[in-house]
């Protein structure tokens, strides 16, 4: 297969439970100690991770339909920290975000990042 020079692409995401809760419940609801959460923690982080592997998956499929190799890495934790650490897990020599409304992520990473 294909690569992108003599690299893979590394297709990162990172999953924060917090935004999960938001975009689930509201920020109203969670932060009222006496409101109970409707869904459980556990079900609402696996049915977001189960969206983000269908969504990535099909990212995936369509680099290596072009001739690039690709792997997939989910990981909990706040984006630009999870974006640090993988990328200098696996070595990458190049962050490419899709950032809607990461601004302070993307910042950290530049700041923080030894790419």
């Amino acid at each position: 297969m294909a690569k992108l020079g003599d690299k893979d692409v590394v297709i990162i995401h990172a999953i924060e439970l917090a935004e999960i809760i938001d975009k689930e419940l509201g920020k109203e609801k969670v932060l009222h100690p006496l409101v109970p959460l409707t869904r459980n923690i556990v079900e609402m982080l696996a049915e977001y991770q189960m969206k983000a592997q269908k969504y990535l998956s099909k990212v995936r499929k369509d680099l290596e339909l072009s001739g690039v190799s690709a792997k997939i890495i989910l990981h909990t934790g706040q984006p630009h920290k999870v974006a640090i650490k993988i990328t200098e897990r696996e070595g990458c020599s190049i962050i490419v975000l899709n950032c809607s409304d990461l601004t302070p992520d993307l910042e950290a990473i530049i700041k923080y990042s030894k790419i």
